[in-house]
């Protein structure tokens, strides 16, 4: 029996890819090549969690941001690093 495979939000794409979802949106609406492809549920787009997998290897994008892990609740867990600057006053520059 074959796998039903996950249809995942713009969020989780961006996510994926490292970018933003600005930056996505736009590139969608643009026509880009440069993203996977997508479906429109209603309203909302959805990309296919195998395609963006197999269209991430087939593209050759070495470095695509880590797989989302998904926590007790189901939903990803994110871990942000911060650094602050070295001589700039709370951090900013």
């Amino acid at each position: 029996m074959s796998q039903i495979s996950q249809m995942r939000s713009t969020g989780w794409l961006a996510q994926r890819l490292g970018l933003s979802v600005t930056t996505i949106e736009r590139l969608r609406a643009q026509g880009s090549q440069d993203l996977p492809p997508c479906r429109t549920i209603g309203k909302s787009k959805r990309y296919d969690e195998r395609a963006v997998e197999q269209w991430i290897l087939d593209a050759g994008r070495a470095n695509p941001a880590p797989a989302p892990q998904a926590t007790s609740t189901g939903k990803p867990s994110v871990t942000l690093t911060l650094t602050a600057q070295k001589g700039a006053p709370n951090g900013n520059a």
